[in-house]
């Protein structure tokens, strides 16, 4: 028997060309935190035979793996998250990179992955994997990291070799949010001088059950709610305004990656907009420290300028395509 550590756990990642049916892995991300892990429903006869037991048997009603995986946010694979999260994409090239659009498909079918775990004990293949939520979170002290909670089908026993890539990250240097009347005023704002973010996805992911199988038919999104927080000095009465004025404001987040050269100038970036936010404001007056303030947000869909609750969303790497 084998006793690891986490630290000994390989994942890969890939996008299923048919629905729920696996692929190899494309390629391998490094985790900080992994719980996805094989689930049962069970039915259990509480049936009385003369005798005070509450329970006598259970039988195994359905199968399924569910969990997180939390990592530093790098470049090429969060690609396959963002596919996941938003449903398309459409990859051109740019300048000695790649540019990657992603967009919000109006389906309940969002595009599913197969995420492959692999250590000393076992290898799994998590078949028809969906993601649950997506979380973006920036520090002063750390790596830009993200979480992205995960249902799926229950492990199926594979084979694979992990072949981890070379990846570019993000720290706070290469972070930037901006709010403007407008999407079209947010290339000339200015960005907020903030001490921290989260960005929040959820997607509201369903097991679609049915006769004749232990496992789901289908794993389907309902609907898509982001929202999210982020603090800085309490310097003037902006935000509060904001809020007792009921203003929303359109919300752009950067991460550009300046240390970084693709070639001919191109830099590894994200950029996600959102059109349409709506603000909650706390401050913070404590004693020993310089007062600050924590601005909640939730992003809304835009019904005037007909915009997506996500208007846009690009990923820049040197990763060709998310085809596989």
């Amino acid at each position: 028997m084998s006793k690891i550590t986490g630290r000994l756990v390989s994942l890969g990642i890939a996008k299923e060309t048919v629905r729920g049916a696996g692929a190899s892995p494309a390629m391998w991300l490094p985790q900080t935190e992994f719980s996805v892990a094989d689930k049962v429903e069970k039915v259990r006869d509480d049936s009385g035979f003369g005798n005070l037991a509450d329970s006598q048997d259970i039988a195994v009603a359905e199968k399924y793996a569910e969990g997180d995986i939390a990592g530093q946010l790098r470049d090429q694979t969060f690609g396959y998250f963002l596919l996941a999260l938003l449903g398309s994409v459409s990859s051109s090239a740019s300048g000695a990179g790649y540019s990657h659009a992603f967009s919000l498909s109006q389906s309940n079918q969002h595009q599913s992955l197969s995420l492959v775990k692999k250590d000393a004990l076992s290898a799994q293949m998590f078949k028809l994997t969906m993601l649950k939520s997506l979380g973006i979170k920036v520090a002063l002290d750390s790596f830009v990291s993200f979480t992205a909670g995960i249902l799926a089908k229950n492990g199926a026993a594979t084979t694979a070799t992990a072949a981890p890539s070379a990846e570019n990250r993000f720290t706070k240097k290469h972070v930037s949010v901006k709010l403007g009347a407008a999407i079209t005023d947010l290339a000339a704002a200015t960005a907020l001088d903030l001490k921290s973010l989260e960005l929040n996805i959820e997607k509201n992911v369903i097991r679609d059950s049915g006769f004749g199988t232990v496992q789901p038919l289908d794993i389907l999104n309902k609907s898509l709610s982001v929202s999210g927080s982020f603090s800085l000095n309490y310097e003037d009465q902006t935000f509060h305004d904001y809020v007792m004025g009921g203003t929303k404001k359109a919300m752009r987040l950067t991460l550009n990656n300046t240390d970084v050269d693709l070639g001919s100038g191109l830099r590894p970036s994200l950029t996600i907009d959102l059109p349409s936010v709506d603000f909650d404001w706390t401050p913070n007056y404590a004693l020993e420290e310089i007062v600050s303030q924590t601005i909640n947000f939730k992003a809304n869909y835009d019904l005037t300028n007909a915009q997506q609750i996500i208007h846009a969303c690009t990923l820049v790497n040197a990763k060709a395509n998310y085809s596989a």
